[in-house]
């Protein structure tokens, strides 16, 4: 097809696209396969367009991205020694997550965990007790101030309204939610209160201000650095409001060499290596995940974050600022595949579905049911599960008889 085509009107309708999407495939897997995988999403970037490529595990732990963010962490292990692990999910700035000690050896701290039980038994009955006479929400007479959008950001607030705290959803009327025209927005604003300010504007720089001085966070999912260049820097919230808790949630980070990449989950889940995994080692690329895992990963986080900066803030009247990257929020779920490749420079591959050799189950297997394209995985552990499967079994070929 020539290259004049894509210029015709009738491409600029996303419906139109949407229906002749085969032809823009084709179009552009023809243009695409001239470039290298980096100079691609390095060139795409730079026209602020989402495109990353399409990393192993190893190639997202040995990335600059990964480096210059220091992002793995070395540890201590009595039998293997020194060695690297994947960084943690969120990075707060006050309360910053540490690892106080190894991964423990087999009944390492038995004794202790036992003797602890033993002389608080009674004190944690009595708290269990007094937590079940409180009704009211964990998070309840708490505002926060959302500026998030898409999905990351909407999910993970809209977490912690689902826990009793006020949300107090902004948006502006000349750059609405992208999701408002879809069922998608109503599904992850539930719990929220909206209101529209135009932080451009002075009086809307200080209304702003007014709902940042009664909140006790405010959330942002911009591009980083975005909601500093509007005058709303952590150092300028903390002069409103001295206890705010700030989030941001850049899909790359704040720092490094791809933190003014544009990111959506797609990218993030290709460039973490997550993507390379998922399926068949013979499944075309085209048919790997489809879900943007490092969105829902990241919207989790950022809850838990907040809820430790918000523990941390009562007791000592502070705020901090949380920096969710969802790139290493999804990073910090892959333990085992980064694990065996610091550590034994084991580089994963798709595996797809395969029965654990050893695996203390009898039968165990995916097995084909009547039907078209019809499966169950089945797996007996027990003595009792395997009585159970030869009375159904046994069942079933007596009617089979029976009919027969």
């Amino acid at each position: 097809m020539p290259k004049t085509i894509l210029a015709e009107p009738e491409w600029d309708d996303m419906k139109y696209r949407e229906a002749h999407s085969e032809q823009v495939s084709a179009i552009f897997a023809d243009f695409v396969g001239q470039f290298g995988a980096d100079e691609f999403a390095e060139e795409a970037q730079r026209r602020h367009l989402p495109a990353a490529q399409l990393n192993t595990v190893g190639q997202f732990v040995d990335s600059e991205q990964v480096r210059s963010r220091a992002w793995l962490q070395e540890l201590d292990h009595p039998i293997i020694g020194r060695y690297k692990a994947p960084g943690f999910p969120i990075s707060l700035s006050l309360t910053p997550m540490r690892v106080r000690r190894p991964a423990p050896l087999i009944g390492q701290h038995q004794a202790e965990i036992l003797a602890e039980l033993k002389k608080n038994g009674s004190k944690l009955v009595a708290q269990a007790s007094t937590q079940e006479r409180i009704r009211r929400p964990m998070l309840d007479g708490l505002r926060m101030t959302d500026l998030t959008q898409q999905f990351a950001g909407p999910l993970g607030t809209e977490i912690l309204g689902y826990y009793g705290m006020e949300i107090i959803k902004l948006e502006t009327q000349e750059v609405p939610d992208r999701n408002r025209a879809r069922s998608i927005h109503a599904d992850m604003n539930r719990a929220k209160l909206g209101c529209t300010i135009n932080l451009k504007h002075p009086d809307g720089k200080e209304l702003f201000k007014r709902l940042v001085a009664s909140s006790d966070l405010v959330v942002d999912n911009f591009s980083s650095g975005v909601l500093k260049r509007l005058g709303f820097s952590f150092e300028a919230l903390q002069a409103v409001n001295p206890k705010i808790i700030q989030v941001v949630m850049p899909g790359w980070g704040l720092t490094g060499p791809l933190r003014s990449w544009v990111a959506w989950g797609w990218q993030l889940l290709a460039y973490n290596g997550l993507m390379a995994l998922w399926g068949y080692a013979d499944s075309p690329m085209e048919t790997r995940c489809k879900i943007a895992w490092p969105d829902r990963v990241g919207a989790i986080m950022m809850a838990l974050g907040v809820a430790a900066a918000i523990e941390h803030q009562e007791r000592t009247g502070q705020g901090q600022i949380i920096e969710a990257a969802m790139l290493e929020a999804q990073g910090s779920m892959m333990g085992p595949a980064i694990l065996d490749y610091t550590v034994n420079r084991r580089e994963w591959r798709a595996l797809g579905y395969q029965e654990i050799l050893g695996a203390p189950y009898a039968p165990y297997g995916c097995y084909p049911c009547r039907g078209d394209d019809n499966w169950i995985i089945l797996a007996c552990q027990t003595d009792e599960e395997w009585q159970g499967m030869v009375r159904l079994i046994g069942g079933c070929v007596l009617t089979l008889v029976e009919i027969g």
